[in-house]
């Protein structure tokens, strides 16, 4: 039964993430000025599709004020248990994401990202970490959500991760950038982590659940000037121990 509804789920979900980024490429070439506006607004209902897929329960305390109207740009901050994150996090925020390289080259989903506004990281070169920090700080223009996973992989709650520092450096490139610490907590955390396994048996393991729910935290918005001390490294203790006080 878990093989079929494996099957079923990701067959499912790859026809319709294709068959709507076709459409998507379509729309975002015609209106190719208006790229910027409209490319995170495309990827928001993939990402709800995918969530409707999968039978994902978000129950979200309330809808930041700051993503309700114009705003400036905000860096959603959050902990990392899985791939689920990611179609969670844009479909709930209108979020885009850091991903790396290897997904632009992936048919039509990264044609798509890229012209949606991903940015794309090549790990594999010396220097691409700090050129991605500031690409970041001159890309969070005014309206733009991009998310990011400071843990740099995924582990339950249990784990507690800590956050790397290196991400915050983009608040101190560009103060006007606000900050928006999110805490994920699935009800089945420790089946739902991805963990020291590869990710196939993660992926069947979340098939198998008829329904996940995932409750989110959305905690106080921050700027770098709420801090005495500016560093990244001080901000991003202080983010840390709000977003990982909110997991059971």
């Amino acid at each position: 039964m878990n093989i079929f509804k494996f099957w079923l789920k990701m067959v499912t979900a790859f026809a319709v993430m294709l068959s709507a980024t076709a459409v998507c490429n379509i729309i975002v070439l015609v209106l190719f000025p208006f790229r910027k506006k409209i490319g995170p607004k495309l990827m928001q209902p993939i990402a709800k599709m995918v969530l409707l897929i999968f039978r994902i329960k978000v129950n979200l305390d309330h809808m930041p004020d700051i993503l309700k109207n114009n705003h400036k740009g905000v860096l959603i901050i959050s902990n990392h248990c899985c791939s689920l994150d990611i179609p969670i996090l844009a479909a709930t925020f209108g979020s885009l994401f850091v991903s790396k390289m290897s997904v632009l080259y992936w048919p039509m989903i990264g044609t798509f990202a890229r012209l949606s506004g991903v940015i794309f990281l090549r790990r594999d070169k010396m220097g691409e970490r700090l050129s991605m920090i500031r690409n970041l700080a001159r890309h969070i223009e005014p309206g733009m959500v991009i998310g990011v996973f400071p843990q740099g992989t995924t582990a339950s709650n249990k784990t507690r991760l800590p956050f790397f520092a290196g991400v915050f450096k983009v608040v101190e490139l560009n103060p006007n950038i606000s900050m928006l610490p999110i805490s994920l907590d699935y009800e089945n955390n420790d089946q739902i982590a991805w963990e020291n396994e590869p990710l196939y048996d993660n992926t069947m393991r979340i098939c198998a659940f008829n329904r996940i729910n995932v409750n989110i935290t959305a905690h106080p918005v921050l700027t770098i000037q709420d801090f005495v001390e500016n560093g990244a490294r001080n901000v991003s203790k202080t983010v840390e121990q709000t977003v990982l006080s909110a997991l059971r």
